[in-house]
């Protein structure tokens, strides 16, 4: 995801301000390729402007008339659900003349696509430090082929460690906190 784009960034930046990187599920999805393999696969975003489209739209019909219906939904996006996943996703809504809605809107949205796709972290892969370690997710399964692809290809350009958190989506620490915790305090002990 943009966040992990952000850290690779970063990391080619300013190397000596960081000991090791490790990267949930993102900083290998490269937007060029994801429109070539949902034309491959006869999917829906097959370029950048229907990708900021369907991201726009996405952004800001996500409308609730209550937080209740928004964690409703959340909890339909997630393999487990705790307390503590409630708290954090009201934290992903935002109170707006009396509707709960995204934290960040379509503007938003488009802006973060465009940066991925103008400047894709591939283009630095080679020229980072050899400290990365990168938790792929293998949720939805629909998306295997490519995410398998794409990391693979990460972990050889840039030499990082690779492991995929199996039965997690996205938001890996979400579903499998307990195992992403392990490999977190493995990492940078």
């Amino acid at each position: 995801s943009y966040g992990a784009d952000i850290a690779l960034y970063y990391l080619y930046t300013y190397p000596s301000k960081v000991i090791e990187t490790m990267l949930l599920d993102g900083g290998y999805y490269l937007k060029k390729e994801w429109y070539d393999y949902q034309t491959s696969i006869s999917g829906n975003i097959t370029s950048l402007q229907r990708e900021i489209d369907y991201y726009i739209q996405d952004f800001d019909d996500y409308c609730f008339d209550s937080v209740e219906e928004h964690i409703e939904m959340e909890k339909s996006n997630y393999i487990r659900w705790s307390n503590l996943l409630e708290e954090a996703s009201k934290d992903l809504v935002k109170v707006e003349k009396g509707k709960y809605r995204w934290h960040a809107n379509g503007v938003t949205a488009k802006a973060a696509i465009k940066s991925m796709y103008n400047c894709p972290p591939s283009s630095i892969y080679e020229k980072l430090p050899k400290s990365i370690y990168l938790l792929q997710s293998t949720l939805p399964n629909s998306m295997n082929e490519y995410r398998n692809n794409f990391a693979e290809n990460f972990s050889k350009c840039t030499d990082s460690k690779l492991k995929r958190i199996e039965e997690a989506g996205h938001l890996i620490h979400w579903d499998k906190p307990n195992e992403v915790v392990k490999e977190i305090i493995d990492w940078f002990k």
